[in-house]
């Protein structure tokens, strides 16, 4: 399914795209502005539409709902946001209508880079950035090919730290029957972001450049700003946490949706919270 213009419309307003960027953008892959104008359209994408998979458990399908049409009514019209086969799509559909030769693969994320770590852990004082970023393009240690190569994308987080992997990911294209048999494994291995854990990501910026984010991660909001991450506030119940999805997101859940967690594991009420944690 193709976005109509009218849609494409709609999508860059919900962004907030700047005018002068969508000008770029019809222009074309030829424009003399087209590299700049995908860096702002990625930005104002990253800074509008927050990562988050609340309808695994805040909706009465429990699911998340991958097609076109369907996260375009989420994302666009509603004002959520949306995990990495809802929300990719819809942006590589968005850069086809300007016509950039686009296609979707998958990749292979390295969970210790993740900002989401085991709630074992202790995340009273995480640090994340400033890093130090490259990709390079090389084999992965400790498997049986040293010739394959792949895109592979690191950080290091001082001058003393190693190199570490964040995603690696290989120019072969993958067709929507292949995120379908990803997310199925997911479903039966019960891992990955299909796990009814509410989790809800954006990324701050200014000027054009990231300087931080924001976090909520099931009972916990986490805000990162230049390097200092802090914990701005413990939910105790469900009405917490739904507040803050509103004030700090700017998600607001129907009565209706607030409702379909009642039950869950992730639900939140007073009586589970460890006021001495």
């Amino acid at each position: 399914m193709s976005l109509s213009a009218e849609q494409v419309e709609g999508y860059i307003d919900r962004i907030s795209l700047p005018h002068t960027v969508r000008a770029w953008l019809r222009q074309g892959p030829n424009g003399p502005n087209a590299l700049e104008a995908i860096i702002k359209l990625q930005q104002c994408h990253l800074a509008a539409i927050p990562f988050e998979n609340l309808d695994l458990v805040y909706s009465s399908h429990h699911s998340i709902q991958t097609q076109t049409h369907l996260a375009y009514e989420h994302i666009v019209k509603r004002g959520r946001g949306g995990v990495c086969d809802s929300v990719h799509p819809l942006f590589a559909r968005l850069l086809r209508f300007y016509g950039f030769l686009v296609y979707l693969t998958g990749s292979r994320i390295n969970a210790a880079a993740g900002i989401v770590a085991d709630s074992k852990l202790d995340k009273s004082k995480p640090s994340y950035g400033p890093w130090k970023r490259r990709m390079i393009f090389d084999s992965i240690p400790g498997w049986s090919d040293p010739g394959q190569k792949w895109w592979r994308m690191q950080i290091q987080y001082t001058d003393t730290h190693p190199w570490m992997d964040v995603w690696a990911f290989t120019e072969t294209e993958w067709q929507e029957v292949d995120f379908q048999m990803l997310r199925s494994a997911y479903t039966a291995l019960g891992t990955g972001w299909v796990t009814p854990r509410p989790v809800c990501f954006r990324t701050k910026f200014e000027d054009g450049v990231p300087v931080g984010y924001l976090l909520l991660a099931e009972r916990e909001l986490i805000q990162n700003y230049k390097g200092e991450t802090k914990i701005v506030q413990r939910f105790f119940n469900e009405n917490d946490r739904v507040t803050a999805l509103a004030e700090a997101f700017d998600l607001h859940l129907t009565e209706e949706e607030q409702k379909q967690i009642v039950g869950y594991g992730a639900e939140l009420k007073d009586e589970d919270f460890d006021y001495y944690a």
